[in-house]
């Protein structure tokens, strides 16, 4: 869990390009993480992402991200429930087009 508190706030240290280069694949791990007090602590943090890198990184990485998760029939129904906290937690940063589609 500390992993992905630490990924969270060195994103926002380092800006969203530094982010995407290098700890976002990271940071994403956390959809799959066993333990549900990562998922929820990752979930926590993409809002705190949402709101530092805004509507763009929302829309067209982070979006997109969850969806393709949620899509593998891999995963059990705790992952695709992180899946649609990370999408609520991250609704408040993006558009009414993307909520409405």
């Amino acid at each position: 869990m500390a992993v992905f508190e630490q990924i969270a706030e060195l994103a926002i240290d380092f800006g969203q390009n530094e982010f995407t280069k290098h700890l976002e694949v990271k940071f994403m791990t956390y959809l799959s993480n066993t333990a549900a007090a990562v998922r929820n602590t990752g979930v926590q943090k993409s809002a705190k992402l949402a709101a530092k890198f805004g509507q763009n990184w929302v829309n067209n990485q982070y979006i997109p991200a969850i969806i393709g998760y949620y899509k593998l029939d891999k995963k059990g129904y705790n992952y695709r429930m992180c899946c649609l906290n990370s999408l609520a937690a991250v609704m408040p940063y993006t558009s009414k087009e993307v909520i409405t589609g």
